[in-house]
């Protein structure tokens, strides 16, 4: 990590991993004056302290002239005063934040005056329902409890919930990094966890950082339980203020105010740094797209995401499902018959692994350029490619990787392989016949997996099994590289109902097996993979488009991939077709 004063000359950022919103991201990180500061990625990014709300910055000069001198340099530099200071403090362009604070003096003082009549009652109600809240140890039962509330539900509050797929392990490592500044504060019923608060201390307040729940017992008054007890343990610590998070007009703002927080507005400064960074202040966009829209259409727009995500996470869960005797949905295909009554058939090479005889070179060229930037494989790499199809992708990678190991289910997607590599005399692969849930190959064998357009075809568990079998074969750091169908996307949605459409009226189709990000993401987590970068194509595409439009769409995002607006996270999130590379933790 870098340390600098003031004095000429220019320094580099070092890349470092921290978590952000439940998700591992790689920052660049650098140190002036004796304190840490973070600067994110993306069309603007912004240089903050590290620790942002447990330091106070010691001088904004000094930091100011630092990040100027930045490799990568920020576009703004933010710093927020803490609480309680409100006066602002210094002369940089300025902007109130506002934040949902607790004053705290005695318990007392909160129960009788500054809570509700309908908390009051809400916490007695929890006592009369026999739930006990007590200050808590960090230790394996309290973990697995926490897993179970994390994966209640994939959604809370109307959005995805950061935590939900995480295993044990993802959590008791994730969750035991601050605990030197963390009370843990246990809501039980009949002896199991029901919900939780991670108090963080801030010196002069205390800060909610996890403040969780199982829904199937809200009835019971947990929450309002639980911040009887955080109120009880901020004063017994000397903590006269507790934050809890933002003060916005959202589904939690009349459960913060009934409990006794009120807005607290505090200066955000914001220092551009960049030619951009003054453009994008100037234009009131320095604090993104979301927050320079009118506030009704961002009710809208929340409206409109919650009410995605509970369709998605319906489609997901009835596409994926083999058991319930109420889908109306005929038994799974037998892809395997599938794919050999193709291979039997008088199909050329790219029919048998594309569905179709119409091509475009431009398509072919744009695709081929982006996927090799997106594998980005190495020459002492040997590579193991699971669903190898009829070997387009050895064909293209054959000559950038010491060896490719390709495996194919399918006999006639084999034997087409074997010919087609025998016709161009490559020498350094090796063509097998396996099921990618068990391959034969030894433990830590291979430097990089490559299984491209293979995972539809598998059900929820063989899915789960292959990503194992992948983390198995893998050496330490290698790295997986995939290609998914998105049923988080809008072509495979309308494609999802479509099917429905036609199966309720006894129409022959083939069902895939759709999955959305958000499941994918969970279950690379779950396999010991951290997520390096993931892209998407065909955002922008419907089910029964042209294909000229559709071609011209794909061209155009190809063409503009890493550019905005394709290189926006949510962008990237909303392809039929997605790209992952992730890397494997060290075992």
């Amino acid at each position: 990590m870098m340390k600098t004063d003031i004095m000429p000359g220019v320094f580099a950022a070092v890349p470092k991993d921290t978590l952000l919103n439940g998700k591992t991201v790689r920052r660049h990180s650098v140190e002036i004056n004796g304190q840490t500061f973070s600067i994110n990625k993306g069309p603007l990014s912004f240089a903050s302290l590290e620790e942002e709300w447990f330091d106070d910055l010691k001088d904004p000069e000094i930091a100011n002239a630092g990040l100027k001198r930045c490799r990568p340099r920020p576009d703004i530099f933010t710093f927020c005063q803490r609480i309680p200071e409100t006066d602002p403090k210094y002369a940089y362009p300025m902007q109130w934040e506002s934040f949902a604070v607790l004053p705290v003096s005695t318990y007392e003082h909160w129960w009788t005056k500054q809570q509700s009549r309908a908390s009051r009652n809400k916490v007695r109600k929890s006592q009369k329902a026999g739930v006990e809240v007590r200050e808590a140890v960090f230790d394996d039962a309290f973990v697995a409890g926490m897993v179970k509330i994390f994966n209640e539900t994939p959604v809370r509050q109307g959005r995805p919930f950061w935590h939900y797929g995480k295993n044990f392990e993802t959590v008791k490592r994730e969750f035991s990094t601050y605990l030197f500044r963390e009370y843990l504060i246990g809501a039980y019923y009949e002896g199991e966890l029901i919900g939780f608060v991670m108090l963080a201390d801030a010196g002069r307040f205390g800060v909610l950082g996890q403040f969780i729940s199982e829904l199937k017992h809200r009835d019971k008054g947990t929450n309002n339980a639980l911040i009887a007890k955080t109120v009880e343990v901020c004063e017994q610590r000397n903590l006269p203020y507790l934050l809890y998070t933002d003060w916005r007009d959202t589904s939690l703002v009349d459960f913060k105010r009934y409990s006794g927080f009120e807005e607290m507005r505090l200066p955000r400064y914001f220092v551009p740094l960049t030619y951009k960074g003054k453009l994008l202040f100037r234009m009131g966009l320095h604090r993104g797209v979301k927050a320079a829209l009118p506030p009704r259409l961002r009710s809208f727009l929340k409206n409109v995401r919650r009410s995605w995500l509970k369709l998605t996470a319906r489609c997901s869960n009835s596409v994926t499902s083999r058991s319930r005797p109420r889908d109306a949905m005929k038994p799974a295909t037998d892809w395997k018959q599938v794919w050999e009554a193709r291979g039997a058939a008088p199909l050329s090479d790219y029919e048998f692994d594309r569905g179709t005889a119409s091509r475009d070179d431009e398509m072919e060229r744009l695709a081929h350029t982006e996927l090799m930037y997106f594998i980005d494989a190495q020459r002492s790499d040997v590579l193991f490619d699971a669903g190898c199809g009829t070997g387009v992708n050895i064909i293209l990678l054959h000559d950038r990787v010491q060896r490719i190991i390709a495996m194919d289910y399918s006999e006639s997607a084999v034997a087409r392989c074997r010919t087609r590599i025998a016709a161009q005399n490559i020498a350094n692969v090796e063509v097998r016949q396996g099921d990618v849930t068990s391959s034969s190959l030894p433990e830590g064998s291979v430097d990089r997996v490559l299984c491209m357009s293979v995972l539809q075809y598998l059900d929820d568990d063989q899915v789960r099994s292959a990503l194992r079998e992948f983390a198995r074969v893998l050496k330490p750091g290698g790295t997986l590289v995939l290609h998914v169908k998105n049923l988080s996307s809008l072509y495979l949605s309308t494609l999802w109902l479509m099917k429905r459409l036609l199966l309720a009226v006894k129409k022959v189709t083939r069902l895939e097996y759709l999955r959305t990000f958000g499941w994918y993401v969970r279950e690379l987590r779950a396999a010991g993979f951290r997520i390096e970068i993931y892209r998407s194509l065909n955002l922008l595409m419907l089910e029964r488009m042209p294909r000229r439009f559709v071609l011209h769409l794909q061209k155009l995002e190809l063409s503009r991939q890493g550019k905005f607006p394709f290189s926006l996270a949510f962008v990237q999130r909303r392809g039929s077709d997605l790209k992952f590379r992730a890397q494997l933790a060290a075992r």
